[in-house]
């Protein structure tokens, strides 16, 4: 868990006692004393690390203030409260405790949220009750908490508002500091995730620009000896990430800033730790450690020392020595940990195994799985190079097991263990799931339930939601006769299962091919131009995507039903029934559905051919085109008013929401009906950057949460579940490798058992007529796949529409 620096608890601890505040006549002075009494005992106890006692305390003497009306107290004790939160690793509720202390909107600490702050709206919302004291530490400390749960803007419009009422405060700096740091991070990590040559240029100038602002500022702290040690340790932690990227313009900062290295090492192995209190100057000598052992195996290390790997044994066996006097199982089992990474970088592994179950044994004697799970994971990989299969497939479960007990508590946008999905939680799945899989008979009901638990992991991630309720999709219903396959990626590998009635088979294609095939195929399909390009060329990649996947197991696909496909995020930009055998689409000869991998708990199915919908769709331009993140010059959709009669006529229209009258309290007012059916006919994006990810009603966009909690109001107020969601104007972020997580996203937490989408804009007439016919397939009984396929075929056998342009674009996800 998190420590709170000395300097942090100092300035609370003034918070307390620097002023003196006046009762009010009507209250208890008696009262008000003991209520000052638990604030210390409270933070007494933080400062021995037992947040849970001070959190007990400080609501003991919330309780005291508020029955003798003193709002000073009261105040005090509610900023305390969310230092303990935060330090249980309860940032949400840190955050609400907070916005309710400056009167500002809870939502600002949802990571889904359409709402930011800005300046203006901050000053006329804020709390004028609070003293200036009372106001600084709640916004410090809201800040914080903000930019763990990554409201990386709004995080920084508090902390730099803050910095505004008092400049000399250097925690407050700090702080902001510690947000550009995550900023830089999160643009780097989304540069990762397109294609598009202007994007990757503005986030890399992003990147930058964070970056030089957290460097300025930590730079700016050396004059505070407790202050510097932080700001320095952070500043070379960024200076080394920046080595992480090939971004033209961090590429430049790296070369600026490689001077700063050898000084910044040079004043932290000279810096007298017993300054601090024992249990922060454990932490700071620790990420010290890991700091110097990173830099040893850089190329620039002969160049400032020798023996830095000897000076990070150092500081983490003095770490251990003081945890050992401290007794504190949680530093002690970090600082065995620390030491094991160290005996591994050195090449000793048996030292190394030796202490990571030591530091093991103390996290499980702790019941401390944010630990547990790295130290067994790192067992793990000690028995895997040592060629101990069965003991490293031990070592593994054991490690996931304890992942799965925290996960979406790791899985934050920053924190000083710097956790992240893609270094820390996704590896140890991909790593355990390659080892399973070399087995030469490999379980493979096993690797599909790992698998699944890294989807879930990887959507959480995404959604930033907390634990996902999900069944197990991979187990078919004994009515479900349809034939599974998944298709799946682990760094250069591409596997494929099989699932049927008879049992489960393996493929392994050509991954290279495929994955350059995939990439080609999705270019043109990501294309404004699609239907200029030709249908032969399309043909090219889906045959050769056929000939790699599906072509080898032929023999084990029903001559009919449907085929379900469970598809990572790597392939699911690509509407499957697009591949070609060389003579049909795939899409003829099979209804096609892609499986959602986390399929949230449902009542039965239903019978759609009495179905009840709710139409909402723009055919002209809204006020919501012109909004922050909205992709610009979006056209208006006049063929929604066509297809708004399609379904009229094809289906029992229990209310339609058109143009201005499709606002987002209206949409919400007409959930509360027992629909079964929700259309959308409104321009949406779906992108791997959540705030981007969103449906446009004529007042303002709807993001996934707010969705989410529209649909979860109607479920709670009695009403019917949402059996199919229709999204028929959508599109995926342009260039984004992974924008279907988008879609992923809105349909869980739409909780809608069938989604049907379109991954791109197409002819808005050839839309019209093939949801017109999918509604009277539905009508006249079919399931949902068979409907969409009987749709499709009508535009392939069409003279206008049998380019792949104008029917591939729509899936079928979910059960």
């Amino acid at each position: 868990m998190k420590k709170i620096p000395s300097y942090q608890l100092f300035s609370l601890f003034c918070l307390v006692c620097s002023q003196t505040f006046t009762a009010p006549a009507f209250a208890s002075q008696s009262q008000i004393q003991q209520g000052d009494m638990l604030i210390q005992q409270g933070l007494e106890s933080l400062k021995r690390n037992k947040p849970q006692t001070a959190l007990k305390l400080f609501n003991n003497a919330h309780s005291i203030y508020k029955k003798a009306s003193h709002p000073p107290g009261f105040y005090r004790a509610s900023i305390n409260k969310s230092v303990a939160l935060k330090k249980m690793g309860q940032y949400y509720r840190a955050c609400t405790t907070l916005t309710k202390v400056l009167t500002l909107d809870y939502e600002y600490c949802q990571s889904q949220s359409g709402r930011q702050l800005n300046q203006s709206l901050l000053e006329i919302e804020i709390n004028n009750k609070l003293d200036t004291t009372q106001q600084l530490a709640a916004l410090h400390n809201l800040g914080n908490n903000l930019q763990i749960l990554g409201r990386l803007e709004s995080s920084q419009i508090i902390l730099q508002h803050a910095s505004s009422l008092k400049p000399s405060n250097r925690d407050i700096r700090l702080s902001l500091a510690n947000t550009y740091h995550a900023q830089y991070k999160r643009a780097i990590s989304q540069r990762t995730l397109t294609r598009d040559t202007l994007t990757e240029a503005q986030l890399g100038l992003d990147a930058k620009l964070h970056a030089q602002s957290a460097i300025k500022l930590y730079g700016n702290l050396a004059s505070s000896p407790t202050h510097r040690i932080h700001a320095q340790l952070n500043s070379l932690q960024l200076i080394l990430s920046l080595d992480d990227s090939d971004a033209f313009d961090v590429v430049q900062l790296r070369k600026d800033s490689q001077t700063l290295i050898h000084p910044l090492i040079k004043n932290l192995i000279s810096n007298d730790f017993s300054q601090f209190p024992e249990a922060e100057a454990i932490n700071l000598q620790l990420k010290l450690s890991q700091l110097l052992s990173e830099v040893d195996q850089k190329p620039i290390t002969s160049k400032i020392s020798n023996s830095l790997l000897a000076e990070a044994f150092n500081h983490a066996k003095s770490a251990l020595l003081k945890a050992n006097t401290l007794n504190d199982p949680r530093l002690k089992s970090q600082a065995y940990g620390t030491l094991g990474r160290l005996y591994l970088q050195s090449k000793q592994q048996e030292d190394a195994m030796q202490v990571f179950k030591q530091a093991l044994n103390l996290a499980q004697a702790n019941t401390d799985d944010s630990l547990a799970y790295q130290w067994s994971w790192h067992i793990a990989q000690i028995h895997q190079q040592q060629g101990n299969r069965s003991q490293a497939l031990t070592a593994y479960d054991t490690s996931i097991q304890h992942l799965e007990q925290v996960r979406t508590k790791l899985i934050s946008a920053t924190s000083d263990l710097q956790f992240s999905y893609q270094e820390s939680v996704e590896p140890v799945y991909t790593e355990y799931l390659q080892l399973l899989l070399a087995s030469p008979s490999p379980d493979l009901e096993l690797v599909l339930s790992t698998h699944q638990q890294l989807q879930v992991a990887e959507l959480e991630n995404y959604l930033k939601c907390g634990r996902l309720n999900v069944t197990n999709v991979n187990k078919p219903q004994q009515s479900d006769s349809a034939t599974r396959i998944h298709i799946f990626q682990l760094e250069d590998k591409v596997d494929i299962i099989v699932q049927n009635s008879e049992g489960l088979y393996r493929h392994q294609p050509d991954s290279e091919i495929v994955m350059e095939e995939v990439f080609n195929l999705v270019v043109m399909l990501d294309n404004d131009n699609t239907y200029l390009i030709s249908e032969s060329r399309i043909k090219k990649s889906s045959q050769a995507l056929y000939q790699q996947i599906l072509g080898p197991i032929k023999q084990y696909l029903p001559t009919s039903g449907s085929l379900i496909f469970h598809l990572d995020s790597h392939f699911q930009n690509l509407p499957m029934g697009l591949l070609h055998d060389g003579q049909t689409y795939l899409i003829e000869k099979y209804p096609v559905q892609t499986a959602l991998s986390v399929q949230l708990r449902q009542a039965q199915t239903k019978d759609l051919s009495q179905m009840n919908v709710l139409f909402a769709g723009l055919s002209n331009s809204a006020p919501s085109f012109n909004q922050p993140n909205v992709p610009s010059n979006l056209n208006p959709l006049p063929e929604v008013e066509a297809e708004l009669e399609g379904v009229a006529k094809a289906s029992n229209l229990e209310s339609s929401l058109l143009n201005h009258e499709f606002t987002t309290d209206r949409l919400e007012t007409a959930l509360r009906q027992d629909t079964e059916v929700v259309h959308i006919a409104t321009h949406g994006l779906f992108s791997s950057d959540l705030s981007k990810t969103m449906l446009l009603a004529y007042n303002q966009p709807i993001n996934a949460l707010e969705f989410h909690n529209m649909l979860n109001r109607k479920r709670h107020n009695g009403h019917a579940s949402l059996e199919l969601l229709i999204l028929s104007a959508c599109q995926t972020a342009k260039g984004d490798k992974k924008s279907a997580l988008g879609l992923a996203g809105i349909a869980t937490q739409a909780g809608s058992r069938n989604t049907l989408a379109s991954l791109w804009l197409a002819d808005s007439s050839a839309t019209t007529e093939l949801i017109s016919a999918f509604y009277q397939e539905l009508k006249d009984n079919s399931s949902k796949a068979k409907a969409l396929q009987q749709a499709q075929l009508k535009l392939i056998r069409s003279e206008d529409y049998s380019h792949p342009f104008f029917w591939g674009n729509f899936i079928l996800v979910g059960n």
